[in-house]
């Protein structure tokens, strides 16, 4: 594979919270040999398939990830005519799949340096795909990075596993930033993962039995959970528009001098 800079922030910044994944992929484009397979490890909604896309866009194009040329753009939509992705038909992964990727691998590139093969569900895999997957690992043609992505590394072949390099992508400890990062740009996102939280009521005060598994769900962070006093009479937390009508009410109530509905 030919040298490439590696060092133009501009795709890689578009994942937020991936520091360790970026650096290891950045330094891999920049020594100018790249490993010939990665395992992509992580739940979903944290940014691998967008980091497959980055490091595509990084191999590929004049300005080594600049995100805004046509080679960039066309690797994000997934047109780019060197970056295939491989999705599972129905439940599987199948052994014609991969067998049309073993036949587009041995080409040359039709206008790109690399071709990129992303595999998503690798773990969905059958027998026989994974099989015929690890021999052409075992024999990579040159100018070929394959990226197989799953959150369940322990369903893959063994034998393809050892192959790869694994990376890791970890949930954000608040949300997936990446996805805002694509909408508004990464400093939004910075922005927004450095954003203090709403504040939680303490533990006591979330509701307990009827309306619970809401409770549950937004842990306060809503502001409408209810007392568990309030709870445990049966009162469920309460929806935007029933807050909204509470407060209608006790203000018509203050208004005639009578007391305000709880």
């Amino acid at each position: 594979m030919s040298a490439r800079t590696g060092n133009d922030p501009a795709m890689w910044s578009r994942l937020i919270g991936q520091e360790t994944a970026v650096r290891i992929l950045r330094d891999a484009v920049a020594s100018g040999a790249p490993g010939h397979a990665y395992l992509f490890v992580g739940p979903q909604g944290v940014g691998r398939e967008l980091a497959a896309m980055a490091l595509a866009a990084s191999l590929n194009c004049p300005d080594g990830g600049c995100g805004v040329c046509d080679v960039c753009a066309r690797v994000l939509r997934r047109a780019h005519p060197d970056v295939y992705t491989i999705a599972p038909e129905g439940a599987q992964i199948l052994v014609d799949q991969v067998r049309t990727v073993r036949e587009n691998a041995y080409l040359s590139p039709y206008e790109g340096r690399v071709k990129v093969f992303l595999f998503e569900d690798a773990h969905r895999l059958n027998p026989a795909a994974s099989n015929a997957l690890l021999k052409v690992l075992e024999e990579p043609p040159g100018d070929v990075v394959f990226v197989l992505v799953t959150e369940s590394p322990e369903d893959l072949l063994p034998t393809v596993v050892s192959r790869c390099r694994r990376v890791d992508f970890f949930a954000h400890r608040r949300r997936p930033f990446h996805r805002l990062a694509l909408r508004e740009g990464p400093g939004r996102a910075r922005a927004a993962a450095r954003a203090p939280r709403h504040p939680r009521p303490p533990r006591a005060e979330w509701s307990i039995g009827v309306g619970a598994d809401r409770c549950r769900a937004c842990r306060g962070s809503c502001g409408c959970c209810v007392r568990a006093d309030q709870a445990a009479e049966g009162r469920a937390c309460p929806s935007p528009r029933g807050v909204r009508r509470r407060a209608r009410d006790g203000r018509r109530a203050q208004a005639r001098g009578g007391p305000a509905q709880a």
